[in-house]
């Protein structure tokens, strides 16, 4: 392997994950802990998020997402509570409903490594 060879080959080689992927991984599963095991919690994180069904009666389909508030600087924007619910909103709706925090994990894993990698490797997470 040359120095100048694509790196999306060395993480489906050593079944890994980017470094900027895992950090978004684990805000996914503070963000999962948060809604669903809140009790695990330490106090700092209760009533960490708004709901869309708390600031507006509406009924739409992004009521039970977390309210987005809009923030004013580009530091803002890298706040682990804004990421937070950024990623958590983005995800798809199967992988929101799921209480289970392992299968949430595999689900969430297995979106992440089809981002960059060809389905010859990682079967483990690309079986569906």
């Amino acid at each position: 392997r040359t120095v100048r060879s694509w790196t999306n080959e060395a993480f489906t080689e050593f079944e890994t994950f980017r470094l900027r992927d895992l950090y978004e991984l684990n805000l996914i599963k503070i963000a999962h802990r948060i809604i669903y095991q809140p009790h695990q919690m330490p106090k700092a994180y209760q009533g960490y998020f708004t709901y869309n069904f708390e600031i507006h009666r509406y009924n739409t389909r992004h009521k039970n997402d977390i309210h987005h508030y809009h923030v004013r600087t580009n530091i803002a924007t890298r706040a682990s509570k804004y990421k937070c619910h950024q990623l958590w909103n983005n995800l798809p709706k199967f992988c929101k409903q799921n209480h289970n925090l392992t299968s949430f994990l595999t689900a969430t894993k297995r979106l992440y490594a089809k981002r960059y990698i060809n389905r010859k490797s990682w079967s483990w997470c690309l079986d569906v």
